[in-house]
């Protein structure tokens, strides 16, 4: 599962400054190399190369209200595209037709991420899902994320989080989520079972893939 950062933060596309901008041939965005490097490592585990891929912190074509989970291809029912080429269109796509708005929130995507993955459990699946974040800065709702989180850790979930960009002050709450130093727990104290977070700076790693990979 692959969710992608939709909101103002990154600028609109028309901007040449912005995240999301669309650059002349050959060029591509930093979004764009960042679905090509690591979807090309995820999708080496993936057996059937169906991906559903989700935007957050935008508004769907004609909805006034922020959306922070929405299917790119707005099929909510099958939000799911073909190989790395069926995710860069859908996110072409996507940038035509959804408006940037805010804030970041993560939770919405994780609980989608999670029920996905409680689906494959309870039909005796052994698929572990693997949800992808691209975001470009701060969260917002890092209480309700840390609940989402801590809720998920028993399922066959992980959560890789890719920085876009160089603002590192936006991506201290990233690091929190990590969990390498110390464990997160839940607005109750509940401790996560495990660490399922792994953060990544994409512009530390970007050109390598064998870095990337580890």
């Amino acid at each position: 599962m692959v969710a992608i950062d939709f909101t103002q933060s990154n600028k609109e596309p028309e901007d040449p400054s912005s995240r999301h901008a669309f650059k002349q041939p050959p060029g591509l965005n930093d979004y764009q190399k960042a679905i090509l490097s690591v979807c090309d490592i995820l999708l080496c585990y993936d057996y059937d190369k169906h991906v559903p891929v989700f935007g957050f912190g935008g508004k769907r074509p004609g909805e006034p209200k922020v959306n922070h989970c929405f299917a790119l291809n707005l099929n909510e029912n099958n939000p799911e595209v073909f190989q790395i080429d069926g995710i860069m269109q859908v996110y072409a796509n996507a940038l035509q037709t959804c408006r940037l708005s805010g804030p970041t929130f993560f939770n919405e995507v994780i609980r989608r991420g999670a029920q996905i993955a409680t689906n494959c459990k309870n039909q005796g699946s052994e698929i572990y899902t693997i949800l992808l974040i691209l975001t470009d800065g701060m969260i917002h709702d890092m209480g309700k994320t840390k609940d989402a989180l801590v809720d998920a850790a028993d399922l066959p979930l992980s959560v890789i989080i890719v920085g876009i960009g160089d603002e590192k002050e936006e991506f201290k709450n990233m690091e929190e989520l990590d969990g390498d130093k110390f464990r997160i727990r839940n607005s109750s104290g509940k401790q996560a079972a495990r660490d399922i977070t792994q953060f990544v700076e994409f512009e530390e790693f970007k050109g390598n893939k064998d870095l990337l990979a580890d």
